[in-house]
């Protein structure tokens, strides 16, 4: 049986996704980030891990400007709808990364030991081809070779995806003073 939590995570990033890369290729920043304020105000309402994930969407969302900037200033990447200034990571854009930070709980869990090595691996394969469907939809460009951009998203995505979950884990689980995990004593 599926969780419907998982459920609720893929379709609302697949939503967010849709509205964002159809939206962005008409020229239109705002369906985007109207899914994206629906998805995450409704995961934050259903988290039983409220602070974390609001601190880790909000990461999300700053990582998600430094990077997708520094794939602009590069000359790699170019996005469409590139409010609410050229030469920035879009906000359309943002809200992707902050409703993605919405399913860090149940891809951490998901991931199970080893999480943080293999969300690298995750990041790296997945991103690459979701922005290449997103340039289909001319919601973003490349810069020629194309596998010069797609090899660096994978980069991002394979440091951001950890980054994320050890975001996630310093607001819920307790750890000792060099960061480790520990069992948690209070029951």
């Amino acid at each position: 049986m599926i969780p419907w939590r998982l459920v609720f995570d893929i379709v609302g990033f697949q939503s967010t996704w849709w509205a964002s890369a159809l939206g962005a290729g008409a020229g239109r920043w705002e369906p985007g980030v109207a899914v994206a304020a629906i998805v995450i105000a409704a995961q934050l309402a259903l988290s039983g891990e409220r602070k974390a994930l609001f601190v880790t969407t909000l990461a999300a969302g700053v990582m998600g400007v430094i990077a997708e900037t520094g794939l602009i200033a590069s000359g790699l990447v170019r996005y469409a709808a590139d409010w609410p200034l050229a030469g920035f990571a879009p906000v359309w854009l943002v809200g992707l990364w902050m409703v993605f930070a919405t399913c860090v709980p149940a891809t951490d869990r998901m991931l199970g030991a080893n999480a943080l090595l293999k969300s690298m691996l995750v990041g790296a394969v997945i991103a690459p081809p979701t922005y290449w469907a997103g340039e289909s939809f001319a919601a973003l460009s490349f810069a020629e070779p194309h596998w010069l951009a797609l090899a660096a998203t994978a980069v991002v995505w394979a440091i951001a995806t950890p980054l994320m979950i050890l975001v996630y884990r310093r607001f819920t689980v307790p750890q000792d003073q060099l960061g480790r995990r520990v069992a948690d004593r209070s029951a």
